[in-house]
């Protein structure tokens, strides 16, 4: 009898030790997740910060074009008022 009371008490020390184990490994699994979640949302603001440059960048080439052309529109336009002027 004291020989499946001492088998008993070995059981319990070694369950307790896997179950402090055991939470070890889930609290450390948690801290990591805090972690993850942290490193994800700076991931997504850095991401919505190169999704506002790349924005404006795309729109530079627009800009420019719009400019070389009103310029262009408005040289002819002075171009034939000249033409119309000499003309006359």
């Amino acid at each position: 009898m004291s020989q499946k009371l001492m088998m008993l008490e070995r059981d319990a020390e070694r369950n307790e030790a896997t179950h402090k184990e055991i939470f070890s490994r889930l609290e450390e699994m948690s801290e990591a997740k805090v972690r993850t979640e942290v490193q994800y949302t700076n991931i997504l603001a850095k991401l919505e910060k190169v999704e506002a440059v790349v924005d404006e960048l795309r729109g530079k080439p627009a800009k420019r074009w719009e400019t070389i052309v009103n310029t262009a529109l408005q040289w002819l336009v002075v171009a034939v008022l000249a033409a119309l002027v000499v003309l006359k």
